[in-house]
């Protein structure tokens, strides 16, 4: 059964971890069990990748953070005392590495919600192209919806970004982003608030999805979403991704029956789970092989 985030958005199942079972697995790795240790990357693999691929919006920008990422997370684990979920540890030093992690080609052209206005407000009547063959234009019009929501998180701050991946994609509590990143709960709550009002206003204003009233809807918006850098040129990224299906529930008759702001949450939630491109397990495996790194501290 599914349960509530703080946003009132049902949320799917945690990762796949289970905490007694993880910590008998931590404490083989940390005892010096190769196997142990390569299982445990493989168990939060997918959700830093995740988390990097929401901040960054690139894939290989998202691959090179996570490994950076994964490459702490073995040599720091020796300092992991089982205080609180395995996951949310892991996603602390996630975030706190790609906070201060280049700038992604995205974030390098500066995106705002003025400069989307602007597009919107000039272009929103391109028509879509009906001539497209319907499968894939379903999969286009998936896309141009996916890779909005994305670009939306890079108009925000990263502190922000941050604190709306973690707090309505992931859904965590306040208590546990307040942990990962090493603020108060109150904090949290106010840095999440502000990211969703930010967000909230645009897609009220703008997007059909949330109020059907509205003149952009996914399929109109292709043309410019290409033209503006809103969306990939070189053709789907987001729809293609290897993933292990959505993180929210459908979008289906109950989105309907929810106030903008929860439909905001719901559509940021109904986006892929992604999985990490490549098994990051392998990586693991030559660095220890090479000696370059002092596996434990």
């Amino acid at each position: 059964m599914l349960g509530l985030a703080e946003s009132g958005v049902p949320i799917m199942p945690e990762d796949k971890m289970n905490d007694t079972d993880d910590l008998a697995l931590i404490e083989k790795a940390k005892a010096g069990s190769r196997q142990a240790l390569e299982e445990v990357v493989g168990l939060v693999q997918d959700r830093v990748y995740g988390l990097a691929l929401r901040m960054l919006h690139s894939p290989s920008d998202a691959e090179d953070a996570t490994q950076e990422v994964l490459i702490k997370l073995i040599t720091k684990l020796d300092s992991f005392r089982g205080e609180g979920k395995f996951i949310n540890w892991v996603l602390r030093i996630a975030s706190n590495h790609i906070i201060s992690f280049r700038r992604s080609r995205a974030e390098r052209n500066e995106i705002t919600l003025a400069d989307a206005q602007a597009h919107m407000d000039k272009n929103y009547a391109n028509a879509w192209q009906e001539s497209d063959a319907k499968g894939y234009q379903a999969l286009v019009v998936e896309e141009a919806r996916i890779s909005c929501l994305h670009a939306m998180l890079i108009t925000l701050d990263r502190a922000q970004r941050l604190a709306l991946i973690l707090g309505v994609v992931f859904g965590v509590s306040s208590q546990e982003g307040a942990y990962i990143l090493d603020i108060t709960p109150a904090a949290f709550r106010k840095r999440l608030s502000r990211a969703r009002g930010r967000i909230k206003d645009f897609m009220s204003a703008n997007c059909a999805l949330v109020n059907r009233d509205n003149p952009c809807t996914c399929a109109r918006s292709i043309a410019w979403r290409r033209k503006s850098g809103w969306m990939y040129k070189k053709g789907l990224v987001f729809t293609t991704h290897p993933n292990r299906g959505y993180e929210g529930p459908a979008l289906d008759s109950y989105f309907e029956e929810l106030d903008e702001m929860r439909k905001v949450s719901a559509l940021f939630r109904a986006t892929p789970r992604y999985a990490a491109p490549f098994d990051f397990k392998d990586t693991v495996k030559k660095m220890i092989d090479s000696g370059s790194y002092q596996v434990f501290n």
